[in-house]
């Protein structure tokens, strides 16, 4: 599981992309995915969000920045 936080969705949504490709590196096999995440809890002002990831465009935007 990934927490991360943004200053807007937009950034949000990057930042958690920008986890997951950081995180990746330590698996050998990509773990699982959780399919019951609706039973995952969370706290107020928190919410759960699928993130899709490109590899390759996300390192695209790591060069540009």
């Amino acid at each position: 599981m990934i927490f991360t936080c943004g200053e807007n969705l937009e950034n949000a949504y990057y930042m958690a992309q920008d986890a997951l490709y950081n995180m990746l590196p330590e698996y050998k096999e990509l773990p699982n995915p959780t399919l019951n995440y609706m039973n995952i809890k969370t706290h107020d002002n928190e919410f759960i969000a699928l993130v899709e990831l490109d590899v390759k465009e996300h390192e695209r935007k790591i060069k540009n920045k």
